[in-house]
């Protein structure tokens, strides 16, 4: 038997001189796309919680004199925060698009 060019299973069948088995034929189901799509939006939350986290401790001063590099690594874990809560925007909107419109990701989409 070959080998799914997509998921490494055993099959049969050929599309387009290509081996792919029944599953990757047919695509992704709306469950699996949305299981894929939670997991995304839990690892997005989890990054940007800790990003917060950081950042909360970068800015909270102990007493005394600031570290001479307190600027520029204040700014460094501002951009890190940013960026997760960016990633945690993104992930929420594709859930949504597809839990109010049904619209599969792109890169989610096989075929």
């Amino acid at each position: 038997m070959t080998k799914c060019s997509s998921s490494g299973k055993d099959t049969e069948l050929f599309v387009s001189g290509s081996p792919l088995c029944l599953e990757c034929v047919a695509g992704p189901t709306r469950d699996h796309i949305l299981e894929i799509l939670r997991d995304e939006l839990k690892k997005a939350s989890q990054i940007a919680a800790e990003a917060s986290q950081k950042f909360d401790h970068t800015v909270t001063l102990p007493a005394g004199l600031p570290h001479p590099d307190g600027t520029q690594q204040i700014h460094r874990v501002g951009l890190e925060l940013s960026h997760a809560r960016g990633k945690l925007r993104e992930s929420l909107h594709r859930l949504n698009k597809f839990l109010v419109y049904g619209e599969v990701p792109d890169d989610l989409e096989r075929f």
